[in-house]
This record gives C-alpha cells, structure tokens and sequence, in this order.
C-alpha cells in the first residue's frame, strides 16, 4: 500500500471511529468485528479468515506475515474504501498491508466486492522494540469499519558460538575409525530464548566435515543457556591437502558462523612383520610354545586383528590343532605374544613323521598382513616295550 493510499484510509478510518456513539450500532460475530455507522440495515456481510491473528514470538526488525481473506457472504456488493493495519497509535506502525487486492486503485474511490467474492491482503508485522503489541485490522466500507483483532510479541534473542574458528588437525584420506570431532557450543545470549531453524555445513569441502545430529538444538535455548554441536572431521575422499568450510546456524536472533579447517593426509597403510620363535621340540600331549613377535611397518593402527595358526604333522597331514588368537592393537612399534599350542595324543602318530608343521597368519579386516610358517621336531616320548616271550626248552 503506497503512503497517499494509506493516509487516506487512516483519514477516513479516523473520522469513522470519531462518529458519536448515539449515531451507530455495534455488534460482534465469530467472524470479526463490525461497527455499524448507519442506522440503515446492513445488505453486504463481512466473513475474514482466519477471525483473528496471533503473530506470536517475533524478533525485533524481522518481520512475520498472515494472508487476510475477506468474503463478502451477503446478498449485495461491497463498496470498499481500503484495507488497514493497526489503528491509530502506538504500535500501528509495526503493522503493513502488501499483495492488496481489496483496497481500491487509485486510492480515494471505492472497490466494489460483489456477492460471493474475496479479496485479500497480506498483513505484516515487523515489530521495532522488545513487548507486546495489540492491534485491529481490516477494511472500511461506506459507513462501516470491519475488523479482527491483531497481536503479537516483539523478542530480543541472540546466539553466539563460543569460537569463531577451529582447526581439526590432520586426518588421513579414506575409511578410518579414529577421525577428530569437536563439539562447539551455541549459547543463548539474547534477552529472550533462541531457536535454531538449521543447522548447516557448506562451502569448499563440505563433504569433508560432518554434523552428528543436524537437528540436535531444535528445541528452544533458554536464556543463559547452551545447546551442543558435534562435527567430526572425515576427508574420505579426494588428494591429500587442506579442507575448509564453514558450520553455520540460522537463529531467530540472526545468522552464526564457525570457520571450519583440517588437513588431510595420505591414506593410511596396513602392513606388519612377523617373527617367531620356535622350540627345539614339541611334547606330544604337552604345550609347546612359540614366542610371535608383530611389527607394524604401516602408517594405520592394526586394530581388532587375529593371529590364526594351524599345526599339521609332516608336511601333507591333516591340521591337528587350527585356533585364532585376538591380537591387542598395534601402534607403530613391535608387539610381542607368547602362543600356546596344544598337541593331542589322539591325533598324532609316530607312523606319520616326527615333523610338526605349523603355519602362523595376521590376519585384518579380512586380509592376511603377515604370514610365516616352521617346523619343529615331535617327541613321543619313549615307546612301550614288549615283555619278552619266555621260550622253554622241548
């Protein structure tokens, strides 16, 4: 609505509300408000929709808005003067009109509404200090001024990251369990309670950076108070080099911004030594140990690995003994296990080889990173000898 098109429905709705109260009638519907200024019998009526506007938490300078339809349900048409926003006083100013097809054009005549029909408007609240406000609106006609009440809160809300910018660190290219996070806190600042409308990360590499729970602060933060952000560091593609974006948080009390930095590395490598010792001899029925030293010669740590053995007796028996032992995690650096390895009786034989053959595999994420295999020598012990026949002279 221009300035001359809302000065003169204000003229006009100010010179209607000033009529003495002797000269009209008033009545109140469900669907609004109407001040009857003629004691003529009204022909034309007036159905808004919604019957009432509630704004409610607006921040101060931004601005809400409510679509206004108005039907004329009576029997005849409509002369509209125009449509308003507010009476006159203090708050009026926070309210305006936009999209306006019930206002006549230019301003001064009057729009005919027939019967039957709609026109709207678009009212607009753009509240400019921190309180409460209470208002009408609707349109003048010839002789009446129809209306539903209007209310709204101006708010004061503000959020604030605890840093500007962060720096992650270095993680390597590609799939890894130990990735660097951090958690960044969002704090109500404002003097009123502020809510997150989203929680976002853009920019250059955004793929590279990622938010634990995108919807983590939609509740509203309480003055004073905080809501926490997690965003771990996961370049799992691309060429080694710097990452860069940006965490951002769309708030009631305006836009915050967190610098996002890493360094991304080679990807990590899986690759390990093995070394093992073997005894002289193993005891059949006995324990026979073996001393297994495991080095990683790669950059990743060697976590939730096996080290699988099987012992045959000579080099194309059958397996007697196949286990696979957890191995603790592997840094870089050397790590040593002692392995035991039982020898059944009942399934070794001196008829099959005094060799016992027993193959060692490191075996992670389903690749064998080191393997190494050995004999030692079986030892049955002494054998059982035969009672000797007594032989009698015939």
């Amino acid at each position: 609505m221009s300035r001359g098109h809302l000065a003169a429905v204000l003229v006009t709705l100010t010179c209607l509300l000033a009529i003495p109260a002797s000269a009209s009638a008033v009545e109140a519907t469900a669907d609004g408000n109407s001040v009857q200024l003629s004691d003529t019998p009204l022909e034309a009526a007036y159905t808004f929709d919604p019957g009432q506007v509630a704004f409610g938490d607006v921040p101060v300078g931004s601005t809400a808005s409510q679509l206004i339809t108005l039907t004329n349900t009576g029997g005849s048409p409509a002369l509209i003067r125009g449509a308003f926003a507010g009476k006159v006083g203090t708050d009026w100013l926070s309210f305006g009109i936009s999209q306006d097809t019930c206002s006549p054009v230019p301003p001064g005549i009057t729009r005919e509404l027939p019967a039957g029909q709609s026109c709207s408007y678009l009212l607009e609240f753009t509240p400019s200090q921190r309180g409460g406000y209470a208002e009408i609106t609707g349109v003048v006609t010839e002789g009446e001024v129809h209306f539903i009440p209007v209310g709204g809160n101006g708010t004061e809300p503000a959020g604030e990251f605890d840093t500007g910018s962060f720096d992650f660190g270095s993680s390597p290219v590609g799939p890894s369990s130990n990735r660097p996070k951090h958690t960044f806190n969002l704090s109500s600042t404002g003097l009123d309670p502020v809510t997150v409308q989203s929680l976002s990360i853009g920019g250059p590499d955004q793929d590279a950076f990622e938010l634990a729970d995108p919807a983590v602060c939609s509740a509203p933060i309480p003055v004073n108070e905080k809501c926490q952000i997690t965003v771990t560091f996961d370049p799992e593609s691309g060429s080694p080099g710097p990452r860069a974006a940006t965490l951002t948080a769309l708030t009631t009390g305006g836009v915050v911004e967190v610098a996002l930095t890493g360094n991304a590395t080679a990807p990590l490598t899986y690759r390990a030594k093995m070394q093992i010792k073997f005894p002289k001899k193993a005891v059949v029925g006995r324990s026979a140990r073996f001393k297994v030293t495991l080095t990683n010669t790669g950059t990743g740590p060697i976590a939730g690995a096996a080290l699988e053995y099987k012992a045959r007796q000579g080099k194309s028996g059958k397996a007697v003994v196949s286990k696979s032992v957890k191995v603790p995690a592997l840094q870089s650096g050397r790590k040593t296990a002692t392995v035991t390895v039982k020898l059944p009786k009942n399934r070794l034989s001196r008829g099959k080889g005094k060799g016992l053959l027993v193959n060692f595999e490191l075996v992670h994420q389903g690749l064998t990173l080191a393997a190494r295999r050995g004999t030692t020598r079986l030892d049955f012990g002494q054998a059982k000898s035969r009672r000797p026949r007594d032989v009698s002279d015939t």
